[in-house]
């Protein structure tokens, strides 16, 4: 991790590694919380898939008593023309106590896709995840994803993510065109992609949220060092504000050079 990119995270709240484990006596899955669940149709579902999903492993989900430790991942900036690409994991332990499911319930209620999500609600889902589970995020920035491409940039900051969570995950769940580095699944590590998975998976969907409030807050930072392009509202997405300042102004450090659209024919302001 380069001292630039440690500090833009720093600045944007969060240090290079980060996570916040829960941890409740094993238990099973009472039926009172079942039927609590129900309350929230999008939850339950999200639940109930990770749950299945575990089983079809040959063990429970880490949401149930005994059941393996699962982490979900997903990644936030992929199509961007500058500014990093981050993924998040997260990882649910045993769903509390019933004293405490009502605000359990009452947090995370709304999960979803990020992109099925508004702002304000991502940043109160961001800290409900945080109140309930273990996180992590790793990144690429602009250079590294144009030496490796995208691809290769995904799969080295899902690795990345992997590792900087607070407990090793048993069974990881990736959003559908997501994949480990080849060191991490050589290992006793098992993973499996899910198509949609950010709609369907409670782990996957709450990684989305994650990688997206994290993202957007770095973003923030960098337009404050790299004014003119407007990264506090476009997220480094090419928007015709964004593409017009890049012909007017040409790359910044953080822009993506191996993009199309992306011009580097003139000097960069922030340098």
């Amino acid at each position: 991790m380069t001292a630039e990119a440690a500090g833009t995270l720093r600045a944007a709240g969060r240090g290079p590694m980060c996570g916040f484990p829960f941890e409740v006596p094993a238990r099973r899955l009472l039926d009172g919380e079942a039927s609590a669940l129900e309350e929230s149709p999008r939850l339950d579902s999200l639940v109930r898939f990770d749950i299945e999903e575990s089983s079809r492993r040959g063990a429970p989900s880490s949401l149930a008593a005994g059941g393996l430790r699962v982490a979900g991942i997903d990644e936030a900036g992929r199509g961007a023309l500058a500014g990093p690409l981050v993924v998040g994991c997260v990882s649910f332990g045993p769903m509390p106590c019933e004293q405490r499911h009502g605000a359990w319930l009452s947090e995370l209620r709304w999960l979803d896709d990020s992109k099925r999500v508004t702002p304000r609600r991502r940043e109160q889902l961001f800290a409900g995840i945080a109140r309930w589970a273990a996180w992590a995020v790793g990144w690429t920035d602009a250079s590294e994803l144009d030496a490796i491409g995208v691809t290769g940039a995904a799969t080295a900051a899902a690795g990345r993510a992997v590792a900087h969570l607070s407990a090793a995950p048993e069974l990881v769940l990736l959003d559908g065109g997501l994949a480990l580095p080849g060191d991490a699944t050589a290992t006793a590590l098992r993973s499996v992609a899910i198509v949609h998975g950010d709609r369907r998976s409670m782990h996957i969907a709450a990684a989305s949220i994650v990688a997206k409030v994290v993202r957007d807050r770095m973003m923030r930072v960098l337009a404050a060092r790299y004014g003119g392009y407007g990264f506090e509202r476009n997220k480094g997405y090419g928007t015709a504000s964004h593409l017009e300042a890049l012909q007017r102004r040409g790359a910044s450090p953080v822009h993506r050079r191996s993009f199309r659209g992306v011009v580097c024919n003139r000097g960069a302001s922030g340098d």
